[in-house]
């Protein structure tokens, strides 16, 4: 399986896994900015490492590459959906708690630490939420990208569609998401002028995921079915072949929780047609689709080819590729 940012015949980058290297760097970089104006906000007595945010940065991508290269079986979709998104995180995490360092110490007369404060230890925890959704993003696209690839170049037997949001989705995002926050850091930035640059921050990540909205790509192979969340609002979810009893075309709406649970088994993002799969358990999964007829026709192919042959059949000029969407 081929790991690197550049595949394919015509050596096409695989943008949001460069996006991942970029954001490291970045995020490195404007904490070694940040580091001398730390020092010089520090009074004279005060003996505090203003290193160690760059070093807890540089160990937690350490300790996120040694988790990946000691993970033996499918090390790409756990380095790209687990670790360089938590990599992200805690990366994000030292910038910003070296940020309200600086912020919080700008007119102070005497230094104080951000602990001492809730308002800017919620700050902090937004802004790593931000950090945190940002590599969900990234790592999701990343994989999705490498199915394309696969799909395109006939290694495997996959249909792939991808589902985007649609306005009845944005307007519970807003609702319950958008308006509580922007009024809660209109509220901090009022009381605290000095958190003004972080809640600008969260601003702008709101309103981001408000115009990108959620995504969530549909994968349908031999083995089963997976469904997997762009963002951090769900994880997705997926059945094996086995577990699939029957597939059936549904109409469904998003519901405020943006309907992105593992727990429940949904992931409808936009108002009308939807696959529902009824597993072998008797639970119920369903995530929206347009394609959903198209879908289940797929299902009930490779159902019954599995339940012909035992196994996923393989033609004389390998697997075959089932219509996938762009």
């Amino acid at each position: 399986m081929n790991t690197a940012a550049w595949v394919g015949q015509n050596r096409r980058p695989n943008w949001p896994l460069i996006g991942f290297v970029v954001a490291h760097v970045a995020i490195v970089i404007a904490t070694l900015l940040l580091i001398p104006i730390f020092g010089s906000r520090l009074p004279s007595e005060t003996r505090v490492d203003e290193s160690s945010w760059i070093k807890f940065e540089l160990a937690s991508i350490g300790f996120c590459l040694l988790f990946i290269a000691r993970r033996r079986e499918h090390r790409m979709s756990f380095a790209l959906e687990t670790a360089l998104p938590f990599s992200i995180a805690l990366v994000g995490l030292g910038f910003s708690m070296l940020l309200a360092t600086v912020l919080i110490n700008l007119d102070a007369h005497a230094y104080r630490r951000v602990f001492e404060s809730g308002l800017w230890v919620g700050l902090v925890a937004g802004s790593v939420f931000m950090w945190l959704m940002l590599g969900r993003y990234l790592g999701a696209e990343a994989a999705t990208n490498r199915l394309r690839r696969e799909t395109a170049s006939s290694r495997r037997s996959v249909w792939l569609a991808e589902v985007r949001v649609d306005r009845s989705w944005r307007v519970l995002y807003g609702a319950a998401w958008g308006v509580p926050s922007a009024l809660l850091i209109l509220l901090v930035v009022v009381s605290q002028p000095a958190a003004f640059p972080m809640g600008l921050w969260l601003a702008a990540n709101l309103t981001l995921g408000m115009a990108v909205g959620e995504r969530a790509s549909v994968v349908i192979t031999e083995g089963g079915v997976k469904v997997r969340g762009s963002l951090l609002f769900g994880g997705g979810w997926s059945l094996t072949m086995a577990e699939v009893s029957s597939a059936r075309v549904v109409t469904a709406e998003p519901r405020p929780n943006f309907s992105m649970s593992r727990r429940g088994g949904r992931c409808v993002l936009r108002s009308g047609s939807a696959l529902e799969i009824t597993a072998a358990t008797g639970g119920r999964y369903i995530v929206s689709l347009p394609e959903a007829e198209e879908a289940v026709v797929v299902l009930a192919a490779l159902r019954g080819r599995n339940a012909a042959a035992g196994s996923a059949v393989l033609g004389d000029h390998g697997p075959a590729r089932l219509a996938p969407q762009e």
